[in-house]
């Protein structure tokens, strides 16, 4: 698929340096500074490397919990972030029991509880704010120009593209119709934000979207036409954007 003139894949790589850049940054601060007795009980080394995995630990597990989180309620997002902060803290405190015997007590683990939970905050706001955004769309006429391809009758706010073969089947308010024409070639027409390609056989309109559903690991769109849509693994970080775009 294409998004604002570039490969998605390439726009999803080249987002990967905000959590590098968190990870970088995270590592380099608590290297420094030691928490937890770890700057009194290490060596700058060992301590670098520790806290280096702990921060990478932390900002893979964000990144899962975010798109966990795609398309759940407020309630289950907090939950789960609830969760993640948790099990973050006692892990790390097991770790500082076991191997540097730094810290006891119930006191040093809520202690610890709630600076992870500020730090997870603190990465997931950021992750969530620097994720592609949707464009809206350029009222530039190339949407009725595309539908000039349809019949007459069948001319009306578009709904959603389904590849069959060598034919894209156009689902408009208005009914269905085949043309001749490659869904790549259609995502591409209808980039800058009318819509996305959530499947290599599937483009949904901007705002067609009814409801949103993950069954089995899989998720799933229903569109306003009753139709049920598959989400490919590498668009499931849009899922939530394409979702918003029904509110505005």
């Amino acid at each position: 698929m294409f998004y604002g003139g570039e490969p998605l894949t390439f726009r999803e790589m080249r987002w990967l340096w905000v959590p590098l850049g968190i990870w970088a940054l995270a590592s380099i601060l608590t290297s420094m500074s030691g928490p937890f007795g770890t700057h009194e009980a290490m060596k700058i080394l060992p301590r670098t490397m520790y806290w280096s995995a702990v921060c990478a630990a932390s900002v893979g597990l964000s990144m899962v919990a975010v798109r966990v989180n795609t398309g759940q309620t407020v309630w289950i997002k907090l939950l789960v972030w609830l969760c993640f902060a948790a099990i973050l803290s006692g892990g790390i405190y097991a770790v500082n029991i076991t191997l540097f015997s730094i810290g006891s007590g119930w006191g040093e683990y809520l202690y610890l509880l709630v600076i992870v939970g500020v730090s997870v905050g603190v990465v997931f706001s950021t992750i969530q704010l620097m994720r592609p955004e949707i464009p809206i769309p350029r009222d530039d006429g190339r949407m009725a120009k595309f539908l000039e391809r349809l019949p007459l009758e069948k001319r009306a706010k578009l709904i959603r593209l389904e590849a069959q073969d060598h034919y894209l089947k156009v689902v408009t308010h208005a009914g269905d119709s085949l043309i001749l024409m490659r869904i790549g070639d259609a995502a591409k027409e209808l980039e800058d934000g009318f819509g996305l390609q959530v499947h290599r056989s599937h483009w949904v309109a901007r705002g067609a979207v009814s409801t949103h559903k993950r069954r089995a690991g899989r998720d799933f769109l229903t569109t306003q036409d009753g139709a049920e849509i598959p989400v490919s693994r590498n668009n499931r970080a849009q899922i939530e954007q394409l979702m918003q775009t029904m509110q505005e």
